[in-house]
C-alpha cells in the first residue's frame, strides 16, 4: 500500500519517471491475500533483479525477509530501521536514504551488475539465521543480547521506539486511546448483536 509512509508514494514516483521499476497498489485489508495474489507476489519478486524493500507503519517491511527467502537482493529504504544482529548486511543488502529516494533510478541502475551475487548471498544469509528451523533460536539469541544491555544506557522509551515507530502504534490502535475505543467498540457489538429476551 502506498500510504502507509510518504517514501512510498516518492518511491514510485521516481520509478514511474524512469520507467525502470514495477510498483503495484494492491487494496486489500492486511493478511486478506488469497492464493493468486501471494503466487502472483511471489513471481514479481523473483522476476526481479532487486527488490524494493521501503518503510511503511513500521521502519521494516516483511518484503526485506521474503525478499531474502526467495534469492532477491533486498534495497533497504528505511532511515529508522536498525539491523538485527547477527547477518552481514552489507554484502547482500543495499541501503537507501529516504532523502536519495529521487536518485533512486540512478542507484539501481549502479547496482544491477552485482544484484545476483547478493542475491544468492541474501538467501544463503535467510536460511542461517530466518528459516523455519534456525528462526526460534535466533529470536532466542537476540533476546538475550536484549538482556544483557547494561541498565541505563538506553531508557524503555528508546528500546520501545526502536521495536515500532508511533505511527504504527497509532495506526493498530496499540495506543491507550486506541485501545479504550477498541473496547467500547467490542461493548457496544455485544449489546447490539445479544438476542432479545424472550418470555
Amino acid at each position: 500500500t502506498f500510504h502507509t509512509h510518504p517514501v512510498r508514494q516518492k518511491m514510485c514516483r521516481a520509478l514511474a519517471r524512469s520507467g525502470q521499476g514495477l510498483c503495484e497498489e494492491l487494496r486489500k485489508a492486511f493478511h486478506s491475500h488469497d492464493e493468486t495474489d501471494q503466487k502472483r507476489y511471489i513471481k514479481e519478486i523473483r522476476d526481479a533483479r532487486l527488490s524494493l524493500c521501503p518503510r511503511g507503519l513500521s521502519p521494516s517491511s516483511y518484503r526485506l525477509y521474503e525478499s531474502m527467502q526467495l534469492g532477491r537482493c533486498p534495497v533497504i529504504i528505511s532511515d529508522d530501521w536498525v539491523r538485527p544482529g547477527g547477518p552481514e548486511w552489507d554484502r547482500f543488502a543495499l541501503f537507501v536514504r529516504e532523502s536519495d529516494i529521487r536518485r533512486l533510478p540512478r542507484i539501481l541502475a549502479e547496482a544491477a551488475a552485482e544484484a545476483e551475487p547478493r542475491g544468492r548471498l541474501a538467501a544463503e544469509t535467510w536460511n542461517v539465521f530466518f528459516s523455519g528451523q534456525r528462526r526460534l533460536m535466533y529470536f532466542l539469541e537476540q533476546l538475550v543480547a536484549l538482556q544483557k544491555i547494561k541498565q541505563g544506557t538506553m531508557t524503555y522509551p528508546q528500546l520501545r521506539d526502536l521495536w515500532v515507530g508511533r505511527m504504527f502504534r497509532r495506526h493498530y490502535n496499540w495506543t491507550l486511546l486506541g485501545r479504550g475505543k477498541q473496547l467500547i467498540r467490542r461493548k457496544m457489538r455485544d449489546l447490539t448483536q445479544r438476542p432479545a429476551p424472550t418470555r
